[in-house]
């Protein structure tokens, strides 16, 4: 399951983690809290970063 969780904690400090994203989609996924929070202060890629994102078989017929 794909889903963002934000943490917003007392003293405004946000952190934002992308989790059942593979590659760099997760980037284009919390894109808009750049635009809402403001600019990221720090990255932390995860392992799923480097892997190639996957499409199904029905997926990949869609796009033909």
């Amino acid at each position: 399951m794909k889903q963002i969780i934000l943490v917003i904690q007392p003293n405004g400090q946000t952190t934002a983690t992308a989790e059942g994203f593979e590659g760099s989609v997760c980037r284009a996924a919390t894109a808009f809290l750049s635009q809402v929070l403001g600019p990221f202060l720090v990255e932390e890629l995860t392992p799923a970063f480097y892997e190639q994102a996957t499409t199904s078989p029905v997926e990949q017929a869609d796009q033909l």
